[in-house]
């Protein structure tokens, strides 16, 4: 099972939630890359890294949100674990935006004189290339789409979560397969 974005749009809720179930085994981890930037190691550099834990429960998972906007993970996924489950939870991709710009000013990744107007409006800014093509939902779930049948994608709104975590999560822990009913 991966959840596989969009950034800044609930997916450290998610990886929790499914943490906390006790028949699915997440990564140590949130965020391995395995399909990015450390696609070259496999499959087994997660399991021996990040999924040392497992226990024989009946799903295992990892949450990494760049995979959504990375073309080649799709089809990596699809040759790696065809028979994957994917969630991706959506955000107003101008809430999404202005959030990341938060996260990178806390972060340091931007600093103090990078004002958030300016930035946005500034169409040669990569910073505001990459944000925008983010919010580009249709365009990166289709790629997904490409290489997976629709029941084994998952897509759920923030707005959702956030007005009733609790259905979220079972509807979550459902599409998994496991006990829809731990809280």
């Amino acid at each position: 099972l991966f959840i596989c974005g969009a950034p800044r749009a609930g997916t450290t809720t998610l990886y929790r939630a499914l943490r906390q179930h006790p028949d699915v085994c997440m990564s140590q981890r949130k965020e391995t890359g395995v399909f990015l930037e450390n696609y070259d190691k496999g499959l087994d550099w997660l399991v021996d890294n990040y999924l040392t834990h497992y226990d024989g429960e009946s799903i295992a998972g990892e949450a990494t949100t760049g995979h959504m906007q990375h073309p080649p993970s799709a089809r990596r996924m699809a040759e790696a674990v065809p028979d994957a489950r994917l969630i991706f939870i959506l955000r107003d991709p101008v809430e999404r935006i202005f959030s990341h710009y938060r996260f990178h000013r806390q972060s340091g990744r931007l600093g103090p004189e990078d004002d958030f107007s300016t930035l946005i409006r500034d169409e040669s800014c990569e910073w505001r290339q990459i944000q925008i093509d983010n919010g580009r939902y249709h365009k990166h779930l289709a790629r997904y789409e490409s290489h997976f049948d629709r029941s084994q994608v998952k897509v759920l709104l923030l707005d959702d979560l956030k007005s009733d975590a609790s259905a979220v999560a079972r509807e979550l822990y459902e599409f998994a397969g496991v006990d829809p009913a731990f809280e």
